[in-house]
């Protein structure tokens, strides 16, 4: 048969019979006549189509089973790290409150120099006073005794400060014990982080 009148009729070896072949398919086994059907109506691409289609399907159910499980772990150390903020919105009071008493006590070193200086001056000035004569001292004891009551008041304002500084930092301890302890009872049962 010319070729281009067996690709148009769509012809294959199952539409001819030679002489000497037994009776169409009759001699078959049924295992045989199963796979020549399937040949001519194609079912082998689509059981293959749909073994590929099922495989596909196991796939994406394998996918959605693993991220849901992945999810649902999220959410449980979600969960379990929902103190996290609120220990971190602690630990930055804390932390903002040593700031703070740093400067307090660079402060407070300060007034105990000015003190010493204080301590210093007043000596100094009791010596010279005893070696001037009385008239003398007196115009400059007048003199000191104006310096140092501006020292006086100025050393009263720093103690005043000194002494909220250190309520400030009693305040601050107290706080700082707070969150240690809310820090403790949090991972009495092992670190929420790693769950060690």
């Amino acid at each position: 048969m010319p070729e281009e009148l067996v690709s148009l009729l769509a012809l294959g070896p199952e539409n001819f019979q030679g002489q000497h072949d037994a009776p169409f398919w009759f001699m078959l086994s049924p295992g045989e006549v199963s796979r020549e059907l399937n040949g001519i109506v194609k079912l082998g691409l689509i059981d293959s189509t749909l073994s590929n289609l099922a495989g596909e399907l196991r796939k994406a159910r394998a996918r959605i089973e693993v991220t849901e499980e992945r999810l649902k772990e999220a959410s449980e150390r979600t969960s379990r790290l929902s103190w996290a903020r609120e220990a971190d919105g602690d630990l930055k009071k804390v932390e903002k409150a040593g700031e703070s008493l740093e400067g307090e006590r660079d402060r407070a070193a300060n007034l105990e120099r000015m003190l010493g200086e204080l301590g210093e001056a007043s000596l100094a000035s009791r010596q010279a006073l005893a070696a001037l004569p009385p008239a003398q001292r007196m115009e400059e004891a007048w003199e000191r005794m104006q310096e140092t009551k501006g020292k006086v008041n100025r050393l009263v304002i720093l103690l005043n400060e000194l002494e909220e500084s250190r309520l400030f930092k009693v305040k601050a301890r107290t706080d700082g014990s707070i969150v240690e302890q809310e820090l403790t009872e949090a991972m009495k049962d092992g670190c929420p982080l790693c769950g060690k």
